[in-house]
């Protein structure tokens, strides 16, 4: 913990600084508390903003720290500062990696420090289109991580940092994600997926109105008529996504929206269809690499499909 004394109009502040765990193994968020008389008058929190579609996540932020850890999401971290000479500083596989953007394969242990830094972190759906075409386009050879030319990084930088952080739409986000993926040379995974079958239409339609709990791949089948393992079939012809990870990645995706409207992490779990708030920790870590708790620091959270 650092403290210091901040004189403000003749009264004076006393500012700790320290590290919140929210992560056992993983993510730290630094806050500022302001004290006067010993009381909290005021937060300041670090920048989080995240934006969630079907097949990816992405997170701005300057401080997040992560130990060493392993998941199935694929990652691609950005440095955001304008001078060339900050880095990203990552560990992955006990191998210090000092460059400006990287992309990583999952599955790797690595770890991340932002050093106060501002970046852009997307996780990308592993068994998505775009998760398998990074694999093939970046990540084919025997090395778990690429590290992205300067003058890429550079170009990569400007898109992202053309998202406002208020009042956008899902369309210019889609736009700006375009051409983020055009730069990647992975434009054909950027298409929108325009469903041809009224029976995945509507089981899409269905997820997005209802309420209820997650439904399970045979709740969905039935009430379209199909068997499990048709509508699975069909749902991946129509997507390029698996019916099982799309169903678990939009029940995580819930959680993590009600956590960042207030809700508690336990009820957010349980609204979300999870049967504990262990059970969407464990979900979120093996996916992620993140704890859920992580989406109470948000000050922006964007829900964009790809499919309609």
């Amino acid at each position: 913990m650092l403290m210091d004394v901040i004189n403000q109009n003749s009264i004076y502040y006393v500012r700790i600084k320290f590290h919140q765990p929210t992560l056992q193994k993983g993510i730290y968020i630094n806050s500022y508390p302001f004290l006067r008389k010993g009381k909290v008058i005021m937060t300041e929190q670090v920048l989080f903003r995240m934006y969630v579609s079907d097949n990816h996540l992405l997170v701005f932020s300057n401080n997040i720290d992560t130990d060493k850890h392993n998941h199935l999401f694929c990652h691609l971290f950005i440095c955001l500062e304008k001078s060339p000479e900050e880095k990203l500083n990552l560990e992955v596989n006990n191998t210090d990696i000092f460059c400006r953007g990287i992309i990583l394969d999952g599955r790797t242990d690595h770890t991340f420090r932002s050093n106060n830094g501002y970046h852009a972190l997307i996780l990308v759906d592993h068994t998505s289109l775009l998760g398998r075409n990074l694999k093939r386009h970046y990540l084919s050879g025997k090395s778990p991580y690429f590290i992205l030319p300067d003058s890429l990084t550079s170009l990569l930088a400007q898109q992202l940092l053309s998202i406002p952080d208020s009042e956008l739409t899902p369309q210019a986000y889609q736009d700006v994600w375009h051409q983020i993926l055009s730069l990647l040379g992975l434009a054909h995974c950027a298409t929108h997926h325009a469903m041809t079958d009224r029976r995945i239409i509507n089981i899409l339609a269905h997820m997005k109105s209802s309420n209820e709990f997650q439904p399970s791949i045979k709740e969905l089948a039935e009430k379209i008529s199909l068997s499990s393992s048709r509508l699975s079939h069909i749902f991946s012809q129509q997507t390029d996504s698996t019916l099982k990870s799309y169903l678990l990645f939009k029940q995580l995706l819930k959680a993590l929206s009600l956590i960042a409207d207030g809700y508690s992490v336990t009820d957010a779990a349980l609204d979300a269809g999870f049967d504990s708030p262990s059970h969407l920790s464990a979900t979120c870590r093996r996916l992620m690499g993140i704890q859920p708790s992580i989406a109470n620091q948000v000050s922006v959270f964007l829900k964009v499909s790809l499919f309609h």
